[in-house]
């Protein structure tokens, strides 16, 4: 979508269903979450091209990048986690507990915190963030 006038520039055919979508900061990639297939699509928005399916663990519904770009963290509804990804290798680096069905997720200014709202239970989880020191390789 422009972002001026709001009309669509482009569209993207992803695998499947997607429920939520973000795009990394330098603009590059677009990363959607496929609850029913349990995996996170990357697409090069530049080439149109697909070029990552990043497994994940069942449900994912949300998807964050960290502002400098070299993480994403997807919460998985059906799992009760949150999973971190390196945005350099495009793999799942780590898993956290996230309570019951994480939806919504925020960092904090500094992404020292993920806030996940865990809606069925009416609860909030805090996991424990950091920014990563990888370097993105933009010629994947």
């Amino acid at each position: 979508m422009h972002p001026a006038h709001g009309h669509v520039m482009q569209t993207i055919p992803v695998s499947g269903w997607s429920h939520h979508q973000a795009i990394t900061p330098d603009g590059r990639y677009v990363l959607s979450t496929h609850p029913v297939r349990n995996h996170v699509s990357v697409v090069d928005v530049q080439t149109g091209a697909q070029v990552k399916l990043i497994e994940t663990d069942n449900g994912p519904y949300f998807v964050r990048v960290t502002k400098d770009g070299f993480k994403a963290y997807v919460s998985n509804s059906g799992a009760g986690t949150v999973q971190e990804i390196d945005t350099v290798t495009w793999r799942v680096t780590r898993s956290f507990p996230a309570g019951s069905s994480p939806e919504h997720m925020v960092l904090s200014g500094d992404e020292s915190k993920l806030y996940v709202n865990n809606a069925r239970k009416g609860a909030l989880s805090i996991i424990p963030g950091g920014a990563g020191a990888a370097k993105r390789n933009t010629d994947q």
